[in-house]
């Protein structure tokens, strides 16, 4: 895992539940925007590969909002 990626890691953890959530919200919210782009090209895969972060997220988000954490 390269330094950025744990730094990021480490500022996410660090967040409260309220600030983890309007992360997670806002990230799922920029990735329909990225599928949109990608949909208007043609990229199928580009589309189901941030379909399927996105999914990942939104799971992320309903743990956060229940007051869990997924490793």
């Amino acid at each position: 895992m390269t330094s950025a990626v744990s730094a990021a890691i480490h500022w996410f953890e660090k967040l409260s539940l309220e600030d983890r959530s309007r992360f997670l919200a806002l990230l799922a919210h920029e990735l329909t925007i990225g599928q949109r782009v990608l949909y208007a090209d043609g990229n199928v895969e580009g589309v189901r590969q941030l379909n399927e972060a996105n999914h990942h997220i939104a799971g992320l988000l309903i743990d956060s909002c229940d007051g869990r954490h997924r490793s």
